[in-house]
């Protein structure tokens, strides 16, 4: 999936991948290659298929000029955006930016998980104020229990994490999240207890269960509601909602790849190549570092950003100026 593209024709390019990866494996470095150089290409992203069937949502919430909420899964939860707008200094590539007051982007009403249902939810997120009871992922139900109702929140001064399970708050117990910083927050509950992260970090979890009461209820991204004004302040990227208790590991793996993609990523020459004999000239190969990795990862969604001024990550003047001409394969040329 390309998430954004600019350059090409003749000079280098910036842009931003995501690469379904079959196995990312921890006993020693996985490569992959990035094919180019191909004159009449077409458009060859399979943007759905990178995203495996466990995600329910994935709001790359992209651009950085025109805000849009597309879901990039085969489940098309697309967004209606309400007030929220366009931040073109985003985690990856753009981000929403809210206002702290009423903004929010409302997801729609085909994400229930059901009783006790496994679930991660994760977002990066970069306050500007810390104020009382901000919501970063929210499902809301008439009577405002059972379920959970706000999944992933910050809860007033303290930038703490916080879910509404019950009829009771839930709150995390490690130290706060602070403002003007970026954060990859995380809430999980795996069938028996609820599990919040920060970055690549444990913040506490809770042992639970219940009821979902919140069926046919709209998911908002930045809010609680269309109504509540507990919007949070400032801006949200990378939005994404799994059907399935992700482990540690690739949580882990997953905040590293997004906030530091040109460390663990490393770009190799390029070769001068055929491939398939149908008039891709160039290759170069992408090794992941391993020692990043504490367990093999299954169809990872990787980020690949090509930023030739930031990371060296750069496919030189051989690619065309849409792009269209890029493919990744696995080692063995297999796309």
């Amino acid at each position: 999936e390309e998430e954004s593209w600019s350059g090409g024709a003749g000079t280098d390019a910036t842009a931003n991948y995501w690469v379904k990866v079959p196995t990312v494996a921890t006993a020693a470095d996985t490569d992959i290659y990035i094919y180019y150089g191909k004159s009449d290409a077409t458009d060859g992203q399979d943007a759905i298929n990178v995203w495996d069937a466990n995600f329910k949502g994935v709001w790359h919430l992209p651009d950085g000029t025109t805000l849009t909420a597309y879901d990039s899964t085969t489940n098309v939860n697309h967004g209606s955006i309400s007030g929220a707008t366009a931040q073109s200094a985003g985690k990856v590539n753009g981000a929403a930016n809210l206002d702290g007051v009423n903004d929010y982007i409302n997801v729609g009403t085909n994400l229930d998980f059901g009783d006790n249902a496994t679930y991660t939810i994760s977002a990066w997120v970069y306050l500007t104020t810390l104020q009382d009871s901000a919501g970063v992922v929210s499902k809301l139900n008439s009577l405002r229990n059972g379920g959970p109702y706000v999944y992933v929140n910050i809860i007033d001064s303290t930038g703490l994490l916080s879910t509404f399970i019950n009829g009771s708050w839930r709150t995390s117990s490690s130290t706060g999240i602070e403002i003007n910083n970026w954060y990859r927050v995380v809430y999980k509950y795996d069938g028996s207890s609820i599990n919040w992260f920060v970055n690549d970090t444990s913040y506490g979890s809770y042992t639970t269960s219940y009821t979902d009461a919140s069926v046919d209820t709209s998911v908002f991204i930045g809010n609680w509601s269309t109504n509540d004004n507990k919007s949070v302040k400032g801006r949200i990227d990378e939005v994404r909602i799994s059907s399935t208790a992700r482990p540690a590991e690739w949580m882990k793996f997953e905040y590293y790849n997004m906030n530091e993609a040109d460390n663990e990523l490393s770009l190799a020459s390029q070769e001068a190549v055929s491939f398939f004999n149908q008039g891709w000239l160039y290759r170069k190969k992408i090794t992941i570092d391993h020692t990043y990795v504490d367990s093999d990862l299954t169809d990872f969604p990787l980020y690949v950003k090509l930023d030739p001024s930031g990371s060296g990550l750069g496919l030189g003047s051989k690619i065309r100026d849409d792009g269209y001409d890029v493919r990744f394969t696995s080692a063995d040329g297999t796309a």
